[in-house]
């Protein structure tokens, strides 16, 4: 079973339920990481008959799970997505995309069943083929990666432009937030640093540390202490009778969807609304990250088409006209 670590208290009670069924499941939870810890991982998924990951955000942004999976499918092996999280389809790999997933969201009894259902509908693992695949080298861990680099003897202008790009991306996670504003102090304490580099860095870290700083009483009360200039609503999916938006805030970002067919609004995956057969106007609230947000989604359905207009804390982020569906 290969999961993100981020995930254990979720897998225990599922990797559990399938032993009760009789079905040997192997778990990484004993190692501790390093090329041992990898090389046991890839003996186990040579000899495993199915390879089962589970999928959530945080596995999807696995790169060892991403290794994993690719090394099971180069074996020939079975491949079972099992969903422990809701993930828009949007942010799923294109070899995911591709696979029937179990829902497992919901641990259920049904849900178990599917589960169950679909183990053994798994067709046997081949041979291990004789001119057996590449092992996959042990993934050493993002920002890791960037920390060597910032570290590197010497930097060229285009190295030290590419550090900071990706550095700049961590910084929209909130889980490496923290350890991405170190490096870019470390890089911009480097006495080989570039003028347009530093020019970059005093920026992201100027903006970084308005946001992340404790919001006094009247902002939160407001919730208008976080600069808007970031804000954007970007369509990722679209519908004849739906829309998929990515609202991007000051930190956070979320997902926000409209369909007029099955008469529902989601946030994150969560339904919200229903009822939209004739439009309406739906408010509710987005967390970015220490305040919270009003947000406000205007359904207009006629005949033939249909309009959609979304906007938080009064700005207007996604305007849609005459949609037709």
């Amino acid at each position: 079973m290969s999961y993100a670590s981020a995930d254990r208290p979720k897998v225990r009670p599922l990797v559990d339920g399938l032993r009760l069924l009789d079905h040997v499941v192997w778990l990484d939870e004993s190692l501790t990481g390093g090329q041992q810890w990898w090389n046991a991982i890839l003996d186990q998924i040579r000899a495993c008959d199915v390879f089962a990951q589970c999928v959530s955000p945080a596995a999807l942004e696995s790169e060892p799970c991403t290794r994993e999976r690719e090394y099971a499918v180069a074996l020939g092996k079975s491949v079972l997505p099992v969903l422990i999280e809701t993930v828009p389809l949007e942010f799923f790999t294109s070899d995911l995309a591709m696979i029937q997933l179990v829902d497992y969201v919901e641990p259920t009894q049904e849900a178990a069943f599917r589960l169950a259902r679909a183990l053994e509908s798994c067709p046997p693992a081949p041979p291990v083929p004789a001119g057996i695949p590449t092992a996959p080298p042990v993934p050493v861990p993002y920002l890791s990666s960037l920390g060597d680099g910032v570290r590197a003897p010497t930097l060229s202008l285009d190295e030290q432009l590419a550090l900071v790009g990706r550095l700049r991306g961590s910084l929209e996670r909130a889980k490496d937030r923290g350890a991405a504003v170190r490096l870019l102090r470390h890089l911009q304490e480097r006495e080989d640093l570039y003028a347009v580099p530093a020019r970059e860095i005093e920026r992201l870290l100027t903006v970084e540390g308005s946001e992340s700083a404790e919001p006094s009483d009247d902002q939160l009360k407001s919730n208008k202490a976080a600069p808007a200039r970031r804000w954007k609503a970007d369509l990722v999916r679209r519908g004849a009778a739906s829309r998929m938006l990515r609202v991007q805030l000051s930190t956070d970002v979320h997902i926000v969807s409209a369909d007029t067919t099955h008469n529902r609004l989601e946030l994150d995956g969560q339904r919200l609304a229903g009822g939209w057969q004739f439009g309406g106007t739906y408010e509710f609230e987005m967390t970015d990250g220490g305040f919270t947000r009003a947000a406000v989604c205007t359904v207009e359905r006629r005949t033939l088409t249909w309009d959609l207009k979304l906007a938080v804390d009064g700005i207007v982020l996604y305007e849609e006209r005459k949609i037709r569906g």
